[in-house]
């Protein structure tokens, strides 16, 4: 239950989100991020800058963006690079 794959695709439910927040989590520099994180955040995300970057054990990523106005986002991302979020037909 909670993570189902699909081609490029991956469905995170509601229950995987909260797993992953309840995750220990270890700072990194951002250089440590995988590339293809750091290329999909400054894309989805353009107008925020990577503060911070987090690892977990399992490999799942946290990452702090933050804008021009001090406005903060918190986004995890799966050992594939892509993002987590609540399944969209929950």
């Amino acid at each position: 239950q909670g993570i189902q794959a699909q081609e490029e695709n991956e469905i995170y439910d509601t229950n995987t989100i909260k797993t992953i927040e309840r995750l220990s989590f270890t700072a990194i520099e951002i250089v440590e991020l995988p590339m293809i994180i750091q290329d999909k955040a400054a894309t989805d995300f353009e107008d925020y800058r990577i503060k911070v970057a987090f690892i977990s054990d399992n490999k799942h990523y946290k990452i702090v963006l933050v804008n021009k106005n001090s406005i903060t986002k918190v986004m995890y991302a799966s050992p594939t690079g892509k993002w987590i979020k609540p399944d969209d037909k929950s």
